[in-house]
């Protein structure tokens, strides 16, 4: 018999709902984060000051942060805060402006009294109902991987986790609002990967301007594609952090 290898996992919370996953020695952020503390809330425009030590406890030197959606605003907060610590940074279909659309369920859980009630109440009857229709936005044009909105439906519907992620609906406009006019500081590598049939994060309003507003950066615009990018493109992410790569390389040589 061969023996069992043991898994190491490391967890590090950064935002209510996100966190870096150590596995195995490889990193990976989170958005969401299925396991975050409830009761505990963060601000994205200030996460990495007030956890300074976060990518040196998972003794990460000069690495490449890749940041998707939500995760997106943690890289760039990253890359604004402690730019000595990265060697660049790689967007997917990044939120990265204050008009990121609110959804209508996030209001509750802060309600006192009642919108904790709402949530336990309502979660489990409507929730799933919910996370579907949020993923076939997610990844239009492409058709919805039902593997995986089984598995995120799972994930989602818990009343902790959507209270956490709630949390962090509500707030990302004004942490955006405040992290924004800072983008024009970054001189990191930068590669920004938006799908042209975006729903959820137009790229108009966040991918196009971002490349403006960065100098340098590098956009690539993925026609006939979705928000989705890890799950419908994985191609094109490899890519992408290839090409962050390169351009490190460049700079160093």
């Amino acid at each position: 018999m061969s023996p069992v290898s043991k898994t190491s996992l490391t967890i590090t919370h950064i935002t209510t709902a996100t966190a870096i996953l150590n596995v195995d020695g490889i990193n990976f952020l989170t958005d969401p984060f299925f396991g975050a503390i409830e009761g505990t809330e963060y601000d994205a425009s200030s996460v990495w000051q007030e956890n300074p030590e976060a990518l040196k406890q998972l003794g990460v030197r000069r690495a490449i942060l890749v940041g998707h959606s939500w995760g997106g605003s943690l890289a760039l907060a990253a890359a604004v805060a402690y730019p000595e610590e990265l060697s660049g940074i790689v967007l997917l279909a990044p939120a990265a402006y204050p008009s990121v659309r609110v959804e209508w369920w996030s209001r509750f859980p802060r309600v006192p009294v009642l919108g904790q009630f709402v949530v336990h109440t309502l979660t489990p009857l409507i929730g799933r109902a919910i996370v579907r229709t949020s993923l076939k936005e997610a990844f239009h044009p492409q058709p919805l991987q039902e593997d995986y909105a089984e598995q995120s439906a799972g994930m989602w519907t818990t009343p902790g986790r959507v209270s956490a992620c709630a949390y962090d609906e509500r707030t990302l406009r004004s942490s955006l609002r405040a992290l924004s006019p800072r983008y024009c500081d970054i001189q990191l590598p930068v590669v920004i990967v938006t799908g042209s049939a975006d729903l959820l994060l137009a790229p108009q309003e966040h991918a196009y301007q971002l490349h403006k507003t960065i100098k340098g950066s590098e956009l690539v615009v993925l026609p006939e594609t979705g928000h989705q990018l890890p799950q419908t493109r994985p191609d094109s992410v490899i890519d992408a952090v290839k090409t962050a790569w390169r351009a490190v390389d460049q700079r160093w040589n």
